[in-house]
C-alpha cells in the first residue's frame, strides 16, 4: 500500500472517529441525554415533517452550489457535488475553526474532478456571500414581522441597527467588483499591502492579480437570470432550517410566533460563525435558548425546542457525511492505485 492512501486511510479513519465521539458522547454531556429524551413525549408527525424539510434544505445548498458551478463552466453530476458537501459538513462540523479544513476537502475533491481549484474556491466564496446575503434578509424580514406583533428587545434591535449596513457595505463592494475588474484588482492590491506588513510573505501585485481573476469568474454568477436562481435556492435552504426549528416549538406543545423564530435563528446563526467549537456546538444551542426566551417561550420548551432542532440539524447529518467523505476518499485512492499501475 502506497504511503499516499495510506495517508488518506488514516485521515478517513481519524475523522469517522470524531464523527463517532460527536454522534454518541456530547449529546450525554451537560444534561442533554435527559434533555433529548423528553422529546418522546412530542409530535411525532411534526417531527417527521422537520426532518423531510431538514432533507429539503440540504438539497437545495448543493442545488445552490451546483448552480454556481455550473455557471462558471463546470458542469458536475448532482450526486458527486452531495457527496462532496456532505463530506464538507462531516469536516467542518467535527473540527473546531472546521469550515477552512471543509473548503480545503471541497476544492481538492472538486480538482480530482477537473474543476480548477480557482473555480471551485471561488463557488464556495460565492455560495457562502450569496447564502449570507438571503440571511440578512430574512432577518431583517423576521425583525419588521416581529415588530409589528409584539416589543422587540432593544439588543435585537441594535444588532439589526450594526449589522444590516455592514451587509449592505458588503454586498455593494462585491457586486460593483464583480463588474469592474479593475476596482476589484485594487481592492485586492490594497488588502494585500495592508496582510504584506503582518506577513511579509503575501505578495499585493498577486493578490490583486487573483482579485481580477476573481471578478472575471464571478461576473458570470452575478447575471440577473443566474442570481434570481441562486437567490431561490439560498432562500430554500434557509427557509426549510428555519421551519424545522419552528415545528419543533410546535411539536413540544409550544407556538413560538414565526417572526421570534426568525430573530432568533439569524442571531444563532451569525454567532456560531465565531470559531470557538465545530459549527458552533452548544454555542449556537445557547444563543438560541437564550434568544427566544424573551420572546414568550418558556425555559423548558426553549431547551426541548432547540435541541430538537439542533439533533435534526447537526447530528443527523453526520453519518452521512461519513460515510461520504470516506467513499471520496476510498474512490481517491482507487484512482492513485490505477495511476501507479498505468
Amino acid at each position: 500500500m502506497s504511503r499516499a492512501t495510506t495517508a488518506w486511510i488514516r485521515r478517513a479513519l481519524y475523522l469517522v472517529l470524531l464523527a463517532a465521539v460527536a454522534y454518541f458522547l456530547l449529546p450525554r454531556v451537560g444534561g442533554l441525554r435527559q434533555e433529548a429524551a423528553s422529546l418522546r413525549h412530542a409530535n411525532w408527525a411534526l417531527i417527521g415533517l422537520a426532518v423531510a424539510l431538514e432533507a429539503v434544505s440540504l438539497i437545495a445548498y448543493v442545488l445552490l452550489y451546483r448552480h454556481i458551478l455550473l455557471a462558471m463552466e463546470s458542469a458536475v453530476p448532482t450526486l458527486a457535488v452531495a457527496e462532496v458537501v456532505m463530506a464538507t459538513f462531516l469536516v467542518s462540523h467535527v473540527v473546531p475553526g472546521g469550515s477552512a479544513a471543509g473548503t480545503g476537502v471541497n476544492v481538492d475533491t472538486m480538482r480530482k474532478r477537473g474543476v480548477p481549484a480557482s473555480t471551485s474556491g471561488t463557488a464556495v466564496l460565492l455560495t457562502t456571500l450569496i447564502s449570507d446575503v438571503v440571511l440578512g434578509v430574512i432577518f431583517v424580514i423576521g425583525l419588521v414581522y416581529s415588530v409589528t406583533k409584539r416589543s422587540v428587545p432593544v439588543a435585537y434591535v441594535a444588532v439589526a441597527m450594526a449589522f444590516v449596513p455592514i451587509l449592505a457595505g458588503a454586498v455593494v463592494v462585491c457586486v460593483a467588483a464583480a463588474y469592474r475588474p479593475a476596482l476589484a484588482e485594487s481592492v485586492g492590491r490594497w488588502l494585500g499591502a495592508r496582510a504584506h506588513m503582518i506577513r511579509h510573505s503575501v505578495d499585493p501585485e498577486r493578490v490583486g492579480d487573483a482579485a481580477r481573476r476573481l471578478s472575471q469568474k464571478a461576473r458570470r454568477v452575478l447575471t440577473p437570470r443566474a442570481l434570481r436562481t441562486e437567490l431561490l435556492l439560498a432562500a430554500v435552504n434557509w427557509g426549510a432550517d428555519i421551519m424545522v426549528l419552528y415545528l419543533f416549538f410546535r411539536a413540544v406543545g409550544h407556538h413560538q410566533h414565526l417572526g421570534a423564530v426568525i430573530v432568533a435563528y439569524s442571531i444563532g446563526n451569525l454567532i456560531s460563525v465565531i470559531p470557538i467549537t465545530p459549527s458552533g456546538l452548544l454555542v449556537e444551542e445557547a444563543a438560541l435558548v437564550a434568544l427566544s426566551i424573551p420572546f414568550g417561550a418558556p425555559r423548558q420548551v426553549a431547551v426541548l425546542a432547540v435541541i430538537g432542532y439542533r439533533l435534526v440539524n447537526f447530528w443527523l447529518p453526520l453519518p452521512f457525511g461519513a460515510a461520504a467523505y470516506v467513499h471520496l476518499r476510498a474512490a481517491a485512492g482507487g484512482r492513485f492505485r490505477r495511476s501507479e499501475a498505468g
